[in-house]
């Protein structure tokens, strides 16, 4: 009886053991898969950066050998050298353009987030207002007036509110 019972502790110690195993290999497959996604996308960026500044090595290395030797030769790398830096940096004015437009455009729409978080708490305070008001005798008229809201949202509030006599 002692041995069967410390046969099932055992069995069932070793189940868990197992489904603990392979709840930290799932996991850590799941790890790894992130990484290893994240990894290819990097080396799919590079590749592409590679591919460009090989593409652009042999434009230049096409340019070197169209151009004639001598004084010809200094003139015309001196232009290209000149015009690929200026289009250097008109791409990297570029860049700081678009990183300083994306950077406004979050904080607008970050701000955006914050307004529409307070405007849910000015709605409970104007339909417990516009509630107040109408018990106090005003009408529905003169209380869209007051608080600067079209009549329909003050009859709206009022019909939610169970207040018919309006």
């Amino acid at each position: 009886m002692i041995n069967e019972m410390t046969l099932g502790i055992a069995a069932v110690s070793v189940i868990l053991v197992l489904v603990g195993v392979l709840a930290y290999v799932f996991v850590k497959q799941k790890e790894n898969t992130k990484k290893h996604n994240l990894l290819e996308a990097s080396i799919d960026h590079i590749t592409t950066e590679m591919h460009q500044l090989q593409k652009a090595m042999k434009e230049i290395q096409s340019k070197e050998k169209s151009l004639a030797l001598g004084d010809d030769f200094q003139s015309n790398m001196e232009v290209g050298l000149s015009n690929f830096y200026q289009q250097l940096k008109e791409i990297k004015e570029h860049s700081k353009n678009e990183h300083n437009y994306f950077e406004e455009k979050i904080l607008r729409l970050e701000n955006r987030v914050r307004d529409f978080g307070y405007v849910g708490n000015n709605n409970d305070i104007d339909e417990r207002r516009i509630i107040a008001l109408f018990q106090e005798g005003w009408s529905v008229d003169s209380i869209a007036k007051e608080l600067r809201i079209g009549r329909g949202e003050v009859e709206f509030t009022l019909k939610l509110a169970d207040i018919e006599s309006f």
